[in-house]
Protein backbone atom coordinates (compact mmCIF):
# COMPACT_ATOMS: atom_id res chain seq x y z
CA UNK A 1 0.00 0.00 0.00
CA UNK A 2 1.47 3.33 -0.95
CA UNK A 3 1.42 6.15 1.55
CA UNK A 4 -0.49 9.17 1.27
CA UNK A 5 0.22 12.72 1.38
CA UNK A 6 -0.89 14.83 4.07
CA UNK A 7 -3.66 16.53 2.96
CA UNK A 8 -5.17 12.55 1.94
CA UNK A 9 -4.53 12.09 5.95
CA UNK A 10 -6.67 14.93 6.97
CA UNK A 11 -9.36 13.95 4.47
CA UNK A 12 -9.34 10.17 5.66
CA UNK A 13 -9.49 11.68 9.49
CA UNK A 14 -12.71 13.83 8.73
CA UNK A 15 -14.30 10.77 6.69
CA UNK A 16 -13.84 8.44 9.80
CA UNK A 17 -15.00 11.14 12.78
CA UNK A 18 -18.66 11.20 10.39
CA UNK A 19 -18.37 7.34 10.88
CA UNK A 20 -18.38 7.30 14.70
CA UNK A 21 -20.80 9.74 15.23
CA UNK A 22 -19.53 11.35 18.57
CA UNK A 23 -17.78 14.51 18.02
CA UNK A 24 -14.42 14.72 19.48
CA UNK A 25 -13.37 16.87 22.64
CA UNK A 26 -9.85 17.52 20.60
CA UNK A 27 -6.33 15.75 21.04
CA UNK A 28 -3.34 15.03 22.62
CA UNK A 29 -0.06 15.77 20.99
CA UNK A 30 2.75 13.60 22.81
CA UNK A 31 6.18 13.80 21.41
CA UNK A 32 10.35 12.49 22.38
CA UNK A 33 12.62 15.15 20.96
CA UNK A 34 16.11 14.39 20.59
CA UNK A 35 18.52 16.44 20.51
CA UNK A 36 22.60 15.99 19.12
CA UNK A 37 25.05 18.58 18.56
CA UNK A 38 23.08 21.54 16.90
CA UNK A 39 20.40 19.74 15.82
CA UNK A 40 16.96 18.62 17.27
CA UNK A 41 14.60 16.46 15.98
CA UNK A 42 11.38 14.14 16.64
CA UNK A 43 12.42 10.28 17.00
CA UNK A 44 8.36 9.36 18.61
CA UNK A 45 5.05 10.93 18.50
CA UNK A 46 1.85 10.10 19.25
CA UNK A 47 -1.59 12.29 18.43
CA UNK A 48 -4.50 10.63 20.11
CA UNK A 49 -8.12 11.90 19.93
CA UNK A 50 -10.23 11.64 23.12
CA UNK A 51 -14.21 12.33 23.34
CA UNK A 52 -13.32 13.91 27.02
CA UNK A 53 -10.42 17.11 27.40
CA UNK A 54 -7.49 15.14 28.87
CA UNK A 55 -5.00 17.28 31.65
CA UNK A 56 -1.44 17.48 29.41
CA UNK A 57 1.66 16.64 31.40
CA UNK A 58 4.44 19.73 32.01
CA UNK A 59 6.69 19.55 29.16
CA UNK A 60 10.47 18.47 30.10
CA UNK A 61 14.07 19.31 28.50
CA UNK A 62 16.68 16.54 29.66
CA UNK A 63 19.83 17.57 27.86
CA UNK A 64 19.82 15.14 25.12
CA UNK A 65 16.16 14.53 25.45
CA UNK A 66 12.97 16.80 25.48
CA UNK A 67 9.06 15.29 26.32
CA UNK A 68 6.64 17.57 25.16
CA UNK A 69 2.62 17.25 25.43
CA UNK A 70 0.16 19.61 24.59
CA UNK A 71 -4.17 19.19 24.59
CA UNK A 72 -5.29 20.73 21.88
CA UNK A 73 -9.31 21.56 21.92
CA UNK A 74 -11.34 20.80 19.19
CA UNK A 75 -11.30 18.06 16.61
CA UNK A 76 -11.06 21.10 13.72
CA UNK A 77 -8.60 22.29 16.29
CA UNK A 78 -6.88 19.42 16.14
CA UNK A 79 -6.87 18.40 12.34
CA UNK A 80 -5.64 21.96 11.65
CA UNK A 81 -2.37 21.43 14.16
CA UNK A 82 -1.90 18.48 12.41
CA UNK A 83 -1.74 20.18 9.27
CA UNK A 84 0.84 22.46 10.11
CA UNK A 85 2.85 19.93 11.98
CA UNK A 86 3.15 18.05 8.60
CA UNK A 87 3.68 21.28 6.62
CA UNK A 88 6.67 21.90 9.04
CA UNK A 89 5.53 24.64 10.93
CA UNK A 90 3.69 23.52 13.69
CA UNK A 91 4.70 24.27 17.59
CA UNK A 92 3.75 21.74 20.52
CA UNK A 93 3.83 23.28 23.95
CA UNK A 94 5.88 26.42 22.57
CA UNK A 95 8.39 23.66 20.53
CA UNK A 96 8.54 23.39 17.49
CA UNK A 97 7.73 19.92 15.99
CA UNK A 98 8.36 19.15 12.19
CA UNK A 99 7.07 16.36 10.33
CA UNK A 100 7.44 17.52 6.83
CA UNK A 101 9.47 14.61 5.11
CA UNK A 102 7.49 11.74 7.16
CA UNK A 103 5.61 9.28 4.86
CA UNK A 104 2.21 8.61 6.25
CA UNK A 105 0.22 4.76 5.67
CA UNK A 106 -3.43 5.17 5.66
CA UNK A 107 -5.65 3.23 7.48
CA UNK A 108 -6.00 -0.64 5.83
CA UNK A 109 -10.11 -1.85 5.00
CA UNK A 110 -11.24 -4.12 7.54
CA UNK A 111 -7.74 -3.83 9.29
CA UNK A 112 -8.41 -4.91 13.08
CA UNK A 113 -5.71 -2.42 14.81
CA UNK A 114 -3.81 -3.42 18.58
CA UNK A 115 -6.24 -0.80 21.18
CA UNK A 116 -4.90 1.67 22.98
CA UNK A 117 -7.73 3.10 24.29
CA UNK A 118 -10.51 -0.23 24.49
CA UNK A 119 -12.22 0.72 21.43
CA UNK A 120 -11.85 0.08 17.93
CA UNK A 121 -9.55 2.73 16.83
CA UNK A 122 -8.20 3.96 13.65
CA UNK A 123 -4.44 3.83 13.13
CA UNK A 124 -2.38 6.20 10.77
CA UNK A 125 1.46 5.63 11.06
CA UNK A 126 3.63 8.45 10.08
CA UNK A 127 7.36 7.45 9.29
CA UNK A 128 9.87 10.21 10.26
CA UNK A 129 12.65 11.41 7.98
CA UNK A 130 16.05 9.41 9.41
CA UNK A 131 19.31 12.15 10.08
CA UNK A 132 22.50 10.77 8.67
CA UNK A 133 24.60 9.45 11.33
CA UNK A 134 22.16 9.07 13.79
CA UNK A 135 21.78 4.93 13.00
CA UNK A 136 19.03 3.05 14.45
CA UNK A 137 19.28 3.66 18.17
CA UNK A 138 18.52 7.19 18.30
CA UNK A 139 17.71 7.35 22.06
CA UNK A 140 20.34 7.54 24.35
CA UNK A 141 22.37 4.67 26.50
CA UNK A 142 22.88 6.65 29.69
CA UNK A 143 20.46 7.68 32.31
CA UNK A 144 18.72 10.60 31.34
CA UNK A 145 19.50 12.89 34.45
CA UNK A 146 18.32 16.56 35.04
CA UNK A 147 18.36 18.11 38.95
CA UNK A 148 14.33 17.97 40.45
CA UNK A 149 13.09 16.03 37.63
CA UNK A 150 12.25 12.09 37.57
CA UNK A 151 15.31 9.93 36.60
CA UNK A 152 15.88 7.46 33.53
CA UNK A 153 18.09 4.67 33.46
CA UNK A 154 18.47 5.31 29.92
CA UNK A 155 16.71 6.48 26.74
CA UNK A 156 14.33 3.74 25.93
CA UNK A 157 13.24 4.10 29.30
CA UNK A 158 12.41 7.32 29.53
CA UNK A 159 10.55 7.00 25.56
CA UNK A 160 8.75 4.47 26.85
CA UNK A 161 7.46 5.74 29.98
CA UNK A 162 6.53 8.86 28.19
CA UNK A 163 5.08 8.22 25.50
CA UNK A 164 3.09 5.28 26.66
CA UNK A 165 2.72 5.33 30.42
CA UNK A 166 3.83 2.37 30.38
CA UNK A 167 4.96 1.39 34.24
CA UNK A 168 6.88 -1.87 32.76
CA UNK A 169 9.01 0.98 30.57
CA UNK A 170 12.59 0.35 32.76
CA UNK A 171 12.59 -3.39 30.95
CA UNK A 172 12.34 -2.56 27.76
CA UNK A 173 15.25 -2.84 24.92
CA UNK A 174 16.01 -0.98 21.86
CA UNK A 175 14.57 -3.14 19.45
CA UNK A 176 11.15 -2.66 21.28
CA UNK A 177 11.53 0.70 20.27
CA UNK A 178 8.81 2.31 18.47
CA UNK A 179 11.55 4.78 16.88
CA UNK A 180 11.45 7.32 13.64
CA UNK A 181 7.23 7.02 13.51
CA UNK A 182 4.19 9.31 14.76
CA UNK A 183 0.72 7.20 15.41
CA UNK A 184 -1.99 9.07 15.21
CA UNK A 185 -5.28 7.26 17.13
CA UNK A 186 -8.99 7.59 16.06
CA UNK A 187 -11.21 5.59 18.43
CA UNK A 188 -14.55 4.63 16.77
CA UNK A 189 -16.25 5.43 20.60
CA UNK A 190 -19.85 3.78 19.23
CA UNK A 191 -19.71 0.33 21.15
CA UNK A 192 -17.39 -2.00 23.04
CA UNK A 193 -17.60 -4.59 25.44
CA UNK A 194 -17.10 -3.82 28.62
CA UNK A 195 -17.27 -7.45 30.19
CA UNK A 196 -17.50 -10.61 29.37
CA UNK A 197 -17.52 -13.91 31.09
CA UNK A 198 -18.18 -17.65 30.61
CA UNK A 199 -19.49 -19.86 33.52
CA UNK A 200 -21.21 -22.50 34.64
CA UNK A 201 -22.82 -23.16 30.78
CA UNK A 202 -23.74 -19.15 30.38
CA UNK A 203 -22.72 -16.25 28.84
CA UNK A 204 -22.55 -12.70 29.90
CA UNK A 205 -21.76 -10.18 27.99
CA UNK A 206 -22.19 -6.07 28.82
CA UNK A 207 -21.80 -3.71 26.65
CA UNK A 208 -21.09 0.41 26.55
CA UNK A 209 -23.48 1.31 24.07
CA UNK A 210 -22.87 5.39 23.04
CA UNK A 211 -25.38 5.30 20.63
CA UNK A 212 -28.49 3.12 21.47
CA UNK A 213 -30.11 5.10 18.68
CA UNK A 214 -28.34 2.78 16.07
CA UNK A 215 -28.43 -0.95 15.81
CA UNK A 216 -26.02 -3.26 16.41
CA UNK A 217 -25.23 -6.97 16.33
CA UNK A 218 -23.26 -9.81 17.99
CA UNK A 219 -22.43 -12.50 16.86
CA UNK A 220 -21.04 -15.42 18.97
CA UNK A 221 -19.28 -18.66 17.85
CA UNK A 222 -18.81 -21.53 19.68
CA UNK A 223 -15.75 -23.81 18.46
CA UNK A 224 -15.65 -27.45 19.64
CA UNK A 225 -19.32 -27.73 19.91
CA UNK A 226 -21.51 -30.28 18.16
CA UNK A 227 -24.69 -29.39 19.29
CA UNK A 228 -24.72 -25.47 18.19
CA UNK A 229 -22.31 -23.76 16.28
CA UNK A 230 -22.69 -20.05 16.82
CA UNK A 231 -25.47 -17.65 18.65
CA UNK A 232 -26.74 -13.70 16.42
CA UNK A 233 -28.44 -11.55 18.47
CA UNK A 234 -29.50 -8.19 18.36
CA UNK A 235 -26.96 -6.02 20.89
CA UNK A 236 -28.11 -4.64 24.33
CA UNK A 237 -26.66 -3.39 27.35
CA UNK A 238 -26.48 -6.89 28.24
CA UNK A 239 -26.86 -10.05 26.64
CA UNK A 240 -27.18 -13.57 28.09
CA UNK A 241 -26.72 -16.80 26.47
CA UNK A 242 -26.56 -19.90 27.01
CA UNK A 243 -23.42 -22.02 26.12
CA UNK A 244 -23.27 -25.55 24.19
CA UNK A 245 -21.74 -28.75 25.80
CA UNK A 246 -18.66 -29.35 24.51
CA UNK A 247 -17.10 -25.63 24.43
CA UNK A 248 -13.64 -25.38 24.02
CA UNK A 249 -13.40 -21.50 23.27
CA UNK A 250 -15.95 -18.50 22.30
CA UNK A 251 -15.63 -15.98 20.24
CA UNK A 252 -18.01 -12.33 20.24
CA UNK A 253 -18.32 -10.35 17.70
CA UNK A 254 -19.86 -7.08 17.23
CA UNK A 255 -21.11 -5.27 14.13
CA UNK A 256 -22.58 -2.24 13.39
CA UNK A 257 -25.55 -1.71 10.51
CA UNK A 258 -23.23 -2.14 7.62
CA UNK A 259 -20.82 -5.33 8.78
CA UNK A 260 -18.22 -3.30 10.04
CA UNK A 261 -16.35 -4.97 13.25
CA UNK A 262 -16.58 -2.92 16.11
CA UNK A 263 -15.39 -5.08 19.03
CA UNK A 264 -14.63 -8.55 19.64
CA UNK A 265 -13.26 -10.63 22.23
CA UNK A 266 -12.11 -14.02 22.83
CA UNK A 267 -12.79 -16.40 25.49
CA UNK A 268 -10.79 -19.80 26.68
CA UNK A 269 -12.28 -22.97 28.90
CA UNK A 270 -10.61 -22.18 32.04
CA UNK A 271 -10.95 -23.41 35.60
CA UNK A 272 -13.69 -20.91 36.33
CA UNK A 273 -16.01 -22.90 33.65
CA UNK A 274 -18.56 -26.11 34.38
CA UNK A 275 -16.05 -29.12 33.40
CA UNK A 276 -17.76 -31.35 30.40
CA UNK A 277 -19.12 -33.67 33.04
CA UNK A 278 -21.19 -31.36 35.10
CA UNK A 279 -18.94 -30.96 37.84
CA UNK A 280 -17.83 -27.53 39.17
CA UNK A 281 -13.89 -27.18 38.83
CA UNK A 282 -11.69 -27.21 42.00
CA UNK A 283 -9.96 -24.32 43.38
CA UNK A 284 -7.19 -26.58 42.45
CA UNK A 285 -8.01 -26.50 38.93
CA UNK A 286 -8.82 -23.34 38.70
CA UNK A 287 -5.23 -22.03 40.00
CA UNK A 288 -3.23 -24.18 37.56
CA UNK A 289 -5.38 -22.95 34.66
CA UNK A 290 -4.76 -19.38 35.63
CA UNK A 291 -1.26 -19.66 35.71
CA UNK A 292 -1.51 -21.42 32.72
CA UNK A 293 -3.66 -19.04 30.77
CA UNK A 294 -1.56 -15.77 31.49
CA UNK A 295 -2.28 -12.81 32.43
CA UNK A 296 -5.99 -10.59 31.71
CA UNK A 297 -8.63 -8.34 33.56
CA UNK A 298 -8.77 -10.47 36.57
CA UNK A 299 -5.35 -12.23 36.96
CA UNK A 300 -2.20 -10.56 37.58
CA UNK A 301 1.40 -12.27 38.38
CA UNK A 302 3.97 -11.08 40.55
CA UNK A 303 7.39 -12.18 42.15
CA UNK A 304 8.34 -12.26 45.86
CA UNK A 305 9.05 -8.93 46.48
CA UNK A 306 11.54 -8.21 50.00
CA UNK A 307 9.99 -5.62 52.41
CA UNK A 308 10.09 -2.06 51.43
CA UNK A 309 11.66 -3.21 48.26
CA UNK A 310 10.56 -0.29 45.74
CA UNK A 311 8.23 -2.96 43.99
CA UNK A 312 5.59 -3.48 46.73
CA UNK A 313 4.40 -0.26 45.09
CA UNK A 314 3.20 -2.44 42.00
CA UNK A 315 1.14 -5.16 44.37
CA UNK A 316 -0.09 -1.90 45.97
CA UNK A 317 -0.91 -0.65 42.13
CA UNK A 318 -2.66 -4.59 41.47
CA UNK A 319 -4.90 -4.18 44.28
CA UNK A 320 -6.31 -0.93 44.16
CA UNK A 321 -7.51 -1.63 40.43
CA UNK A 322 -8.57 -4.55 41.18
CA UNK A 323 -11.09 -3.41 44.01
CA UNK A 324 -11.73 -0.17 41.45
CA UNK A 325 -12.87 -2.92 38.58
CA UNK A 326 -14.71 -6.10 39.07
CA UNK A 327 -12.24 -7.98 41.39
CA UNK A 328 -9.72 -10.28 40.48
CA UNK A 329 -6.41 -13.14 41.65
CA UNK A 330 -2.92 -11.49 42.19
CA UNK A 331 -0.33 -14.33 42.55
CA UNK A 332 2.33 -14.10 43.79
CA UNK A 333 5.96 -15.94 43.88
CA UNK A 334 5.42 -16.51 40.12
CA UNK A 335 7.58 -15.04 36.73
CA UNK A 336 5.68 -12.91 33.45
CA UNK A 337 4.91 -16.75 32.87
CA UNK A 338 3.33 -17.92 35.41
CA UNK A 339 5.69 -20.37 36.46
CA UNK A 340 6.29 -20.48 40.58
CA UNK A 341 9.27 -19.47 41.31
CA UNK A 342 10.39 -21.70 44.31
CA UNK A 343 11.34 -21.60 48.16
CA UNK A 344 14.46 -19.93 47.66
CA UNK A 345 13.25 -16.58 46.52
CA UNK A 346 10.36 -17.44 49.05
CA UNK A 347 12.66 -17.24 52.39
CA UNK A 348 14.76 -14.62 50.72
CA UNK A 349 12.09 -12.17 50.15
CA UNK A 350 10.94 -13.30 53.75
CA UNK A 351 13.98 -13.14 55.22
CA UNK A 352 13.65 -16.40 56.91
CA UNK A 353 16.48 -18.33 55.27
CA UNK A 354 17.02 -20.53 58.17
CA UNK A 355 13.18 -21.55 58.93
CA UNK A 356 10.52 -24.20 57.39
CA UNK A 357 8.52 -22.98 54.80
CA UNK A 358 5.73 -22.65 56.39
CA UNK A 359 7.01 -19.69 58.82
CA UNK A 360 8.50 -17.87 55.31
CA UNK A 361 4.64 -18.45 53.56
CA UNK A 362 3.18 -17.50 56.90
CA UNK A 363 5.79 -13.55 56.65
CA UNK A 364 4.78 -13.48 53.87
CA UNK A 365 1.39 -13.47 53.74
CA UNK A 366 1.32 -11.40 56.56
CA UNK A 367 3.56 -8.81 55.31
CA UNK A 368 0.92 -8.60 51.98
CA UNK A 369 -2.42 -8.21 54.41
CA UNK A 370 -0.27 -5.24 56.48
CA UNK A 371 0.96 -3.52 53.00
CA UNK A 372 -2.44 -3.81 51.83
CA UNK A 373 -4.37 -2.64 54.81
CA UNK A 374 -1.58 0.64 55.38
CA UNK A 375 -1.35 1.49 51.86
CA UNK A 376 -4.57 1.00 50.55
CA UNK A 377 -7.26 3.42 51.07
CA UNK A 378 -10.09 2.78 52.06
CA UNK A 379 -9.05 -0.62 52.78
CA UNK A 380 -9.37 -3.52 50.23
CA UNK A 381 -11.16 -6.57 50.58
CA UNK A 382 -8.62 -9.48 50.41
CA UNK A 383 -8.39 -13.14 50.96
CA UNK A 384 -5.21 -15.30 51.25
CA UNK A 385 -4.17 -18.80 50.16
CA UNK A 386 -1.78 -20.78 49.62
CA UNK A 387 -0.74 -22.97 46.21
CA UNK A 388 1.67 -25.37 46.25
CA UNK A 389 2.86 -26.58 42.62
CA UNK A 390 5.32 -29.46 42.91
CA UNK A 391 7.12 -28.36 46.13
CA UNK A 392 7.05 -23.94 45.33
CA UNK A 393 4.58 -22.14 46.77
CA UNK A 394 2.13 -19.14 45.63
CA UNK A 395 0.63 -16.79 47.63
CA UNK A 396 -2.80 -16.02 45.93
CA UNK A 397 -4.63 -12.76 46.68
CA UNK A 398 -8.44 -12.57 46.06
CA UNK A 399 -8.83 -8.99 45.93
CA UNK A 400 -13.07 -8.38 45.87
CA UNK A 401 -14.91 -5.41 44.08
CA UNK A 402 -14.65 -2.52 46.06
CA UNK A 403 -18.01 -1.51 47.75
CA UNK A 404 -16.09 2.12 49.10
CA UNK A 405 -14.73 3.33 45.68
CA UNK A 406 -13.10 4.84 44.64
CA UNK A 407 -9.82 3.21 45.81
CA UNK A 408 -6.54 4.63 46.25
CA UNK A 409 -3.15 4.39 47.48
CA UNK A 410 -1.22 6.48 49.89
CA UNK A 411 -0.17 8.61 47.49
CA UNK A 412 -3.56 9.31 46.56
CA UNK A 413 -3.20 7.39 43.23
CA UNK A 414 -6.15 5.86 41.30
CA UNK A 415 -6.17 2.87 39.12
CA UNK A 416 -8.29 0.42 37.15
CA UNK A 417 -8.46 -2.60 35.61
CA UNK A 418 -7.87 -2.38 31.47
CA UNK A 419 -7.34 -5.73 30.18
CA UNK A 420 -4.08 -6.95 31.74
CA UNK A 421 -2.81 -3.96 32.78
CA UNK A 422 -3.72 -1.39 35.83
CA UNK A 423 -4.07 2.21 34.33
CA UNK A 424 -5.08 5.22 35.22
CA UNK A 425 -8.72 5.98 34.80
CA UNK A 426 -10.20 8.15 31.84
CA UNK A 427 -11.89 11.59 33.17
CA UNK A 428 -15.33 9.58 32.86
CA UNK A 429 -14.53 6.50 34.27
CA UNK A 430 -13.19 8.39 37.62
CA UNK A 431 -16.59 10.27 37.50
CA UNK A 432 -18.27 7.11 37.38
CA UNK A 433 -15.85 5.63 40.64
CA UNK A 434 -17.04 8.98 42.86
CA UNK A 435 -20.65 8.14 41.66
CA UNK A 436 -20.39 4.87 43.18
CA UNK A 437 -20.75 3.17 39.99
CA UNK A 438 -19.55 -0.09 38.61
CA UNK A 439 -16.61 0.64 36.50
CA UNK A 440 -17.40 -1.29 33.22
CA UNK A 441 -15.55 0.56 31.43
CA UNK A 442 -12.32 -0.46 32.89
CA UNK A 443 -13.26 -4.06 31.62
CA UNK A 444 -13.08 -3.92 28.25
CA UNK A 445 -10.82 -6.87 26.95
CA UNK A 446 -10.43 -6.24 23.09
CA UNK A 447 -6.99 -7.31 23.58
CA UNK A 448 -3.97 -5.74 21.42
CA UNK A 449 -4.20 -9.20 19.27
CA UNK A 450 -7.80 -10.13 18.88
CA UNK A 451 -8.65 -13.19 18.67
CA UNK A 452 -6.49 -15.50 16.71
Amino acid sequence: MEHIVPEKLVEQLRAAMEIRISPSAGAMFTFVVRHSGQRSFVVAGKIQFWDEVQAARSSIQYPKLSFVEEWVDGASASIARISELFAGVGVVDGVSISLEKSSTWPQEPHRWNPSYTGWKEWHFRSDLHRFEGIGESALPGDPVLLKGEPPFLNGVHAMHEWMWKDGSAWKRRDDESPLWAVLTILPDTRIRIARAEWSKGRLLIEMEIRHPERRYEVQVFYAGSQSKRHDIVEASSVVELDVPGGSELIGIFVLDEEGGLLARKRLERSGELLSDVGGVATDEQKVLSELAGGENEYVEFKPFVEQKDGKEAELVKTVVAFSNSKGGRLYVGVDDNGTPQGVSDLKKAAKRQDDNVEIAIKAIRDRLDQLFQREVKPAPRCGFRVHDKEGRPVVVVDVKEGDQKPYANAQNEYFVRRGASSMRPEPGEMRRLIQGESNHSALWALGRGGIV
